[in-house]
């Protein structure tokens, strides 16, 4: 399927380029579903989760879903990175709690797939914070987690270390989320990648970023957008793309996604 990242079809909050749309989310489906998309993939915050309809009224989320055929197979956990799951090399036990019942609610709506990002506040340096995540991952895949939902790991370890990242959590229920704005930010070579990693991608945003550098329009960054496009369609036909694309500067934020959605059908800038 072909989705777009929740607010992005929304008016920015706060200048961010991504949070949680509350006023807004409903008519996302609907514009969604008008541009041709398969799906949002929904952004959770720390702030006000309680009050997020996919955690308090799962039955709403379900209805506007259903009403415009405009599925949710995933959702972005940015509470992670405002509130990590392991801080001064403990495991935050609140938080992975959190986690599990984060996990629990987004199964009534059906939601398949929890990107968890183990970047920026949340990027893991050390060795020891390292072996606590594959813990607590063994724990909740143990737990929480089977063929119908399943956690995507975001992280800004190098190909080989995160492919044994995943090796040593030894589920086949927590996977990666392949990012190819982070991607080219971090200077990593696609093909490289792709023969560490490929067969364990659950999920792949959609997005473009200058070495070492921030998220600009798609085709104006380091990203190999097109050798991308054209390895995903022949090799990871059934993954999800999810653009999760830097805002339009002239604040049409809608027109920009129908652009991009138009390159994902048919590998084509305009």
């Amino acid at each position: 399927m072909i989705g777009i990242m929740q607010g992005r079809l929304s008016p920015p909050i706060d200048q961010k380029i991504q949070a949680f749309p509350n006023k807004f989310w409903k008519a996302e489906f609907f514009i969604a579903e008008a541009l041709g998309f398969d799906c949002i993939e929904w952004t959770l915050d720390f702030e006000d989760i309680y009050l997020n309809p996919i955690i308090c009224n799962p039955k709403v989320v379900l209805e506007i879903k259903n009403s415009t055929n405009v599925d949710i197979p995933s959702l972005t956990y940015d509470v992670a990175m405002q509130n990590p799951l392991v801080v001064d090399k403990l495991e935050v036990v609140s938080q992975t709690t959190l986690l599990a019942l984060v996990l629990k609610k987004i199964r009534e709506v059906g939601v398949n797939i929890l990107v968890l990002p183990l970047i920026d506040g949340s990027s893991v340096e050390d060795r020891r914070c390292q072996d606590i995540y594959v813990e607590i991952l063994q724990t909740i895949a143990n737990r929480s987690l089977d063929y119908d939902l399943k956690i995507a790991i975001e992280s800004d370890f190098n190909p080989e270390k995160l492919k044994n990242f995943i090796s040593e959590i030894d589920s086949p229920f927590v996977g990666i989320n392949y990012d190819t704005g982070n991607s080219a930010s971090n200077g990593f070579q696609f093909e490289k990648e792709m023969s560490f990693l490929k067969s364990n991608i659950f999920n792949v945003h959609i997005k473009d970023r200058i070495f070492q550098g921030t998220t600009v329009p798609l085709g104006q960054g380091n990203s190999p957008l097109k050798t991308q496009f054209e390895f995903f369609k022949n090799n990871l036909p059934d993954v999800n793309l999810i653009l999760q694309t830097a805002r339009s500067a002239e604040g049409d934020d809608v027109g920009v996604a129908k652009k991009y959605l138009q390159f994902l059908k048919t590998g084509t800038l305009l």
